[in-house]
């Protein structure tokens, strides 16, 4: 059993959540017989039902859980005080857990004293929709907060929180624990007398049992470091596989590219074979390499010329831009671009024509 949710009180401790909710337990699946009802069963489909009219708030209104100041006799009825308003619920397992969120700060502090564990629904088994007139099968129309619960077997808010144990351990278990422990320890003992062994007999015995137990263990990592052995053999030949056919893609599509732009050269030359002079073919080429796109629109303005002229000799057209640079009427905006913008095709372009097309 935790201590840590033990007050002194006696009572264990519910757990507030990070979002400001306390957790109970609403309904469980399972047979039941006898009570006020007779034989009666809650199934999978009651909780859900539960849960889905929870959620869709088929009610109109927000569901209350009270706690009953002053009965008048009858199930969880006469003068009530609401604590809390269900924010939530979740099924886990075969439980509908429901998250209450207090009305204030005296409600909070009452539910987290630990004095009521449960919560008794008002469960209507066939909820009819006030207003579209549909009945919506099992829904909760109210909780009452209690530590004696119609319900048996419910699981106790505090074991809801218990993030250290994964079988809940209940109030109604902890006796049941001692006395399985004091029968065990009786039993070792008798034993012990019985066979008389004696401490030194004991300690060889369990020595003996560790150093099997070490020597398993042994074997076992030796087992799986041999089996990860191989299996990084494995992973690296694949890798190195890999690495091999990424390297002749990589090639392949080296020279794919390669192919792609000389066809594009070549096609482009052939198309603009009359806007090219033969002997300035070689060159335009080579400017090509170093800047396309400047080529293109060079070669393209030539649209507006009536016809291509030669140029011989110091035969110069008159322009006001550089004529070192260009022999032709291309279109100044392409001429500015090339001084302004591309350094390195402006170079070469002087390089190959030093005294104009």
């Amino acid at each position: 059993m935790n201590e840590l949710y033990k007050l002194e009180s006696g009572y264990f401790k519910p757990i507030k959540k990070d979002d400001g909710t306390i957790e109970f337990s609403a309904l469980k699946t399972n047979k039941y017989k006898g009570g006020r009802y007779g034989n009666w069963e809650i199934t999978k489909q009651t909780l859900s039902e539960a849960l889905k009219n929870l959620k869709s708030k088929v009610t109109g209104y927000l569901i209350s859980a009270y706690e009953v100041l002053k009965s008048d006799g009858t199930p969880h009825g006469g003068q009530t005080k609401s604590l809390a308003i269900v924010k939530d619920g979740y099924i886990r397992d075969n439980e509908l857990i429901v998250k209450l969120q207090p009305v204030n700060e005296t409600a909070e502090e009452k539910l987290l004293s630990g004095e009521y564990q449960y919560v008794s629904p008002d469960l209507h088994p066939n909820y009819m929709d006030k207003i579209e007139g549909k009945k919506k099968g099992n829904t909760m129309v109210g909780l009452c907060l209690t530590s004696n619960p119609f319900q048996p077997n419910l699981t106790p808010s505090y074991a809801l929180n218990d993030i250290d144990l994964n079988n809940y351990t209940y109030l109604s278990e902890i006796k049941k624990e001692d006395n399985m422990a004091s029968e065990e320890k009786a039993i070792v003992e008798e034993v012990v007398e019985e066979v008389a062994l004696s401490e030194e007999v004991v300690e060889e015995v369990k020595e003996d049992n560790e150093l099997k137990v070490l020597a398993d263990e042994k074997l076992a990592l030796e087992e799986n470091v041999k089996c990860l052995s191989e299996e990084i053999k494995t992973l690296s030949e694949k890798l190195e596989t890999v690495e091999t056919e990424k390297k002749e893609l990589s090639e392949k599509l080296e020279t794919i590219e390669s192919e792609k732009a000389l066809a594009e050269k070549e096609s482009f030359f052939k198309d603009n074979a009359k806007k090219v002079l033969p002997k300035e073919m070689e060159s335009m080429k080579k400017l090509w390499e170093v800047d396309k796109e400047t080529v293109i629109e060079l070669v393209s303005s030539r649209d507006e010329l009536k016809e291509l002229q030669e140029f011989t000799g110091e035969n110069k057209v008159d322009s006001k831009i550089d004529e070192k640079v260009l022999g032709t009427k291309a279109d100044p905006k392409i001429i500015k671009r090339m001084e302004e913008t591309n350094e390195d095709f402006y170079k070469a372009f002087v390089s190959v024509y030093p005294k104009g097309l």
